[in-house]
C-alpha cells in the first residue's frame, strides 16, 4: 500500500539521474517514474484492507520538504546507506 506524492520538483532530479546512470539501471528502475510513500510491503490482501480501513477515516493530505536526496544499496534483503545529498538551492 501506498501514498503518492505530488512533488513536481523531484520528476527533473529523477530524469536527471536516469539519464547519468542508464547503464546501471534495472528493469524495474527504467519504469514510468511514480513518486510515492510505502506504507506497506509485501501484505495480504487482508492485512492490506484492514491498514486501508484504519488509516482511511484519518488520513488528509500535509505539507512537507525534504533537505537531502539519500543514496542506498539494496543488499538482498537489508538496506545500506551510502550517501546523503543535500538540496542546495543552486543549478547544477
Amino acid at each position: 500500500m501506498a501514498v503518492d506524492v505530488e512533488a513536481p520538483g523531484l520528476t527533473p532530479v529523477h530524469r536527471e539521474l536516469s539519464r547519468a546512470y542508464v547503464e546501471w539501471l534495472t528493469p524495474q528502475d527504467r519504469q514510468p517514474f511514480r513518486p510515492h510513500v510505502t506504507l506497506m510491503n509485501k501484505a495480504t490482501v487482508e492485512e492490506a484492507k484492514a491498514a486501508l480501513a484504519e488509516l482511511g477515516a484519518g488520513w488528509s493530505a500535509f505539507d512537507s520538504h525534504s533537505p537531502a536526496l539519500l543514496l542506498w544499496r539494496y543488499l538482498g534483503g537489508p538496506w545500506e546507506s551510502v550517501r546523503r545529498f543535500p538540496f542546495t538551492g543552486r543549478a547544477g
